[in-house]
């Protein structure tokens, strides 16, 4: 009877602790994914990608904090993203096969006795230094040779985001972002009208899937650098196994690449440059009421002054530059 009491015991234990999370993260998180898509080689656009940085607001949600967010109802403000993209004429060098390999660890050269110590982990210092003035000589070349381009994109403030049909399950929403075109699609993730003129889109081998699934094509939707592509999907609460307990908090969904088709809606943007986006990456970071130029102090184009004016919004904030 003991042990029959401790099984009940348990077993509603796991019952609330499962039931719970589920209550959790029933319409509780947000999640947002970003992704900045590039081809890796292009030579006629700086070269071999190398990296990229950006900062994203989906109203009151941001891409700086954990993959998923408290969730504060439904996206309130502008989508907005400014994001850098990363070049090098030849990518990065080999440092290896340049400077040579690392050399022997100093807890070997230890470790072949006393007599030896002294000479060897001076030989391995002298290696070490010349190997690594030599990196930093070819890293210091790097950020010489670099080609940086910047864009801003932001949604009109007559933009209505566009939700999927709630269910009953709901759990949470997850929003997925890409600055520049929609890219890195496997077959699955694409349209029959997409499979059907696959002439169109940009084929290469998976850059996420690569490795595991080697020699696998991905493809890229046509679209423009300086847009930024989203969609909102739904995840939802798992029911209830046989025995009442829930495998799962929610019933998760694919990777946005490997998944079935999304539609995916535009916001038009402009390339900038780079003081317009060091500004940006500052007061962005203060929220989205304040992630936008209509008190930007430097010098801007006619199509900067357009574009700036076409996004406006009367929720817009004044913010000061530190």
């Amino acid at each position: 009877m003991k042990y029959l009491n401790i099984k009940i015991i348990l077993f509603s234990f796991i019952i609330l602790t499962f039931s719970s999370c589920g209550e959790k993260y029933d319409d509780k998180v947000f999640w947002v994914n970003l992704y900045s898509m590039h081809p890796l080689d292009d030579k006629k656009d700086g070269g071999k990608y190398v990296d990229s940085n950006s900062i994203l607001r989906v109203g009151q949600y941001n891409n700086i904090e954990r993959i998923f967010q408290k969730y504060k109802g439904e996206i309130k403000g502008s989508i907005v993203s400014s994001w850098e993209i990363i070049r090098l004429p030849n990518g990065k060098a080999d440092y290896d096969a340049i400077c040579g390999y690392e050399h022997i660890k100093p807890e070997y050269i230890v470790a072949l006795g006393k007599e030896k110590r002294k000479k060897d982990l001076s030989e391995h210092y002298r290696i070490e230094r010349k190997r690594w003035d030599c990196i930093e000589k070819l890293q210091a070349q790097e950020e010489k040779d670099k080609v940086h381009k910047y864009f801003y994109a932001r949604s009109k403030p007559t933009h209505k985001v566009i939700y999927p049909q709630r269910t009953k399950r709901h759990s949470h929403w997850e929003v997925t972002v890409y600055n520049g075109r929609v890219g890195d699609l496997s077959p699955e993730a694409l349209t029959q009208e997409q499979k059907n003129n696959l002439d169109k889109l940009r084929k290469h081998e998976c850059y996420k899937w690569g490795n595991s699934q080697r020699g696998n094509d991905c493809y890229d939707l046509e679209g423009n650098e300086t847009s930024l592509y989203y969609t909102v999907r739904e995840h939802l609460s798992s029911p209830p196994s046989e025995d009442g307990v829930l495998s799962s908090q929610w019933e998760g969904l694919s990777d946005i690449r490997i998944s079935p088709p999304q539609k995916w809606i535009e916001i038009k943007g402009i390339s900038i440059n780079k003081d317009i986006y060091n500004h940006l990456t500052t007061v962005c970071k203060k929220g989205e009421e304040y992630c936008h130029l209509n008190n930007y102090t430097g010098k801007l184009t006619k199509l900067e002054k357009e574009y700036i004016n076409s996004v406006k919004s009367d929720d817009d904030k004044k913010y000061k530059v530190d």
